[in-house]
């Protein structure tokens, strides 16, 4: 059995006070067990600064593919102020894949002194952040002036995960065929310091060659990792833990700027993230 080496730290900060989601908060769902043999697998989802350890609670609509291969809604869940909870049955033995899709969100940007900033809604009580204005990637509608052009962005995020109870199975794996998502070459279960992680990038069931990647660690730097011409990439690790993959497409080189973007957004993103476990 695995134990998602984060859970007990990650539950015990979800029942700390919450704080307001910046720019730096990456969104994750994490089980606590990625193997296990009981009849049901909770899940962790949060946005947060230090990875795994929960900041604010996300939503969306989660479901979860079973080992048969079938996709069904998941409705047990449970909203806190820095996590949100959520139960999955697991009635089989084989491998779960557990898919949140979060409400596309559109974000409005705006060209100040050569840096594109996001344009955040105005604060409650009217006030502006200490931060000046050049020491920050977003502006007030305030800070804004008359003529000022706004350019929108619409961002769609698939978050993903796989538990597997007992002998691990494949039929969860299948790609849709819809969006950003990754088709392995071996179980993503199963994963090994000494093998490594095999997998092809897709958008709408095509390879994506030259697609981007980062795999991060807790308190490790992310590793930049860059698909072939057939969108395929190895992966390879040093040490045993609980990793996270991101992808962004189109490639976007400025998609973690805090300090706002020297090139617009694109009218569209798509963003994935899985969260996986690697094995000694």
């Amino acid at each position: 059995m695995t134990l998602s080496p984060v859970y007990k730290t990650s539950f015990l900060a979800a029942m700390l006070f919450s704080s307001s989601v910046a720019l730096a908060h990456t969104p994750y769902i994490l089980p606590f067990h990625f193997d296990t043999k009981k009849d049901v697998a909770t899940i962790q989802a949060s946005a947060t600064e230090d990875l795994f350890i929960p900041d604010h609670g996300i939503t969306g609509d989660f479901t979860v593919t079973s080992p048969a291969g079938t996709k069904s809604s998941i409705t047990d869940a449970t909203s806190l102020k820095e996590v949100t909870l959520v139960q999955v049955p697991l009635a089989d033995n084989g491998t779960y894949r557990i898919t949140l899709n979060a409400k596309p969100r559109v974000s409005k940007y705006t060209n100040i002194n050569g840096r594109w900033l996001s344009v955040r809604p105005a604060r409650p009580d009217g006030s502006l952040p200490k931060e000046a204005l050049s020491d920050r990637g977003y502006a007030l509608p305030s800070e804004l002036s008359k003529d000022a052009k706004l350019v929108e962005s619409t961002s769609t995020r698939t978050l993903e995960t796989f538990v597997t109870k007992g002998a691990s199975s494949d039929k969860a794996l299948t790609p849709t065929g819809k969006g950003l998502e990754l088709k392995f070459t071996d179980n993503p279960s199963e994963i090994y310091v000494d093998k490594g992680l095999e997998f092809d990038v897709l958008f709408d069931g095509k390879p994506v060659k030259n697609q981007v990647v980062q795999i991060e660690q807790p308190g490790k730097a992310p590793i930049e990792l860059t698909a072939d011409e057939k969108g395929h990439v190895k992966a390879t690790f040093t040490q045993a833990g609980t990793y996270l993959l991101e992808a962004t497409y189109p490639n976007d080189p400025e998609s973690h700027n805090e300090n706002g973007r020297k090139t617009p957004p694109k009218a569209n993103s798509y963003n994935y993230g899985l969260s996986f476990s690697v094995s000694q």
